[in-house]
């Protein structure tokens, strides 16, 4: 990428491979250098104004990421991806209500994209109200039942509800079987429902055998060398510390851990982070983790099911640190609801 820069250096494919290199690298300011570089050249690119805003977004630059998301807008006011954007700034930030208006609103749009509704019916998991999160995942089922996040939706729902494990468990191994592409989650929901359901009945076997078939490279003979698929390394380190094979497991989630600190100083601490240290037994680095996690306070559509829903956090469960940060989601999804129940009246 440096040799087509050099060759060419206001070739702005080469430049937007590059940038986007740098924040899959942990260098979201270098990132944050090259679109700006490339707005210069092209102004009217939508692409570089989404990624630029998604760079702020990530690193929690929330008002110049609101600025460059309006700024395409007044160019292209009825883009699904800049809107796409704002919805993912509005969540972000835990404003749950803004966020869904601004997804609803858009799916005129594009009526034959059953994201939208998908993401929909996680917005609404994120504040308590799974009746509409049904009639939304529904709807994307209804649009486009083979999408990989309408395959994912009833898995949402059954987690959210604690119903239905033995057919979360089925769909969830073929879904990944299958091989379907990750799309805002859909892998996510189907390793943590695989990886989780093995840990309490002890179907650790058609597991592995399935996570091995995916990642082959992950089982290879001690040591060897990490990608950057952290996803996959991390439930493939989960599953392999619950089978009982600890010497395997933990050596992929410390290798894990080290891999990603600089990824936790760039962008700060994910709840993986704090669910890798528990896997190990290390309940100290997981307070001192959460404590960044907390005043991270990184809203997103599954951090607070996750953290109420999962047993992997079972050994902090009754910390304060835990349950403030419990509270603190619980209180903002009661907050939105109440704006979201505000807006429908004003609108009706």
């Amino acid at each position: 990428m440096n040799k087509a820069i050099e060759n060419s250096p206001n070739d702005v494919v080469a430049l937007d491979y590059y940038a986007l290199y740098l924040r899959q690298d942990a260098r979201p300011d270098e990132s944050i250098a090259i679109y700006r570089q490339i707005l210069r050249l092209d102004p009217l690119s939508e692409r570089a104004h989404i990624e630029l805003a998604t760079n702020f977004i990530a690193t929690q630059r929330f008002s110049e990421a609101s600025d460059t998301i309006a700024s395409f807008l007044r160019i292209e006011p009825e883009s699904m991806n800049a809107l796409s954007g704002q919805f993912f700034l509005e969540a972000r930030q835990g404003n749950w209500a803004a966020a869904i208006a601004v997804m609803t609103d858009s799916l005129a749009l594009d009526p034959d994209d059953p994201e939208g509704p998908a993401i929909l019916g996680q917005a609404y998991l994120a504040i308590d109200m799974p009746a509409e999160a049904s009639r939304w995942f529904d709807r994307a089922v209804e649009i486009d039942a083979e999408h990989p996040m309408s395959r994912a939706a009833p898995l949402w729902l059954n987690y959210y509800l604690q119903q239905n494990e033995d057919e979360s468990f089925r769909l969830a191994r073929e879904l990944l079987g299958d091989r379907i592409g990750s799309r805002h989650g859909s892998d996510t929901i189907a390793l943590t429902v695989l990886v989780e359901h093995a840990a309490r009945t002890g179907r650790h076997e058609a597991v592995l055998e399935l996570l091995d078939n995916l990642y082959p490279h992950l089982f290879d003979d001690l040591p060897h060398d990490l990608d950057k698929d952290f996803r996959a390394t991390y439930f493939t380190a989960l599953a392999l510390i619950n089978s009982g094979d600890a010497d395997r497991g933990s050596h992929l989630m410390k290798s894990l851990q080290e891999l990603t600190e600089r990824f936790v100083e760039a962008y700060g601490v994910h709840r993986r982070t704090v669910a890798g240290a528990l896997a190990l037994g290390d309940i100290d680095t997981a307070l001192d983790k959460l404590a960044g996690l907390a005043q991270k306070k990184y809203f997103w559509q599954d951090d607070k099911l996750l953290l109420e829903r999962s047993p992997l956090f079972d050994p902090i469960r009754d910390e304060p640190d835990f349950i403030a940060l419990l509270d603190d989601y619980r209180k903002t999804a009661e907050e939105q609801r109440k704006i979201l129940q505000a807006i429908n009246e004003e609108a009706s």
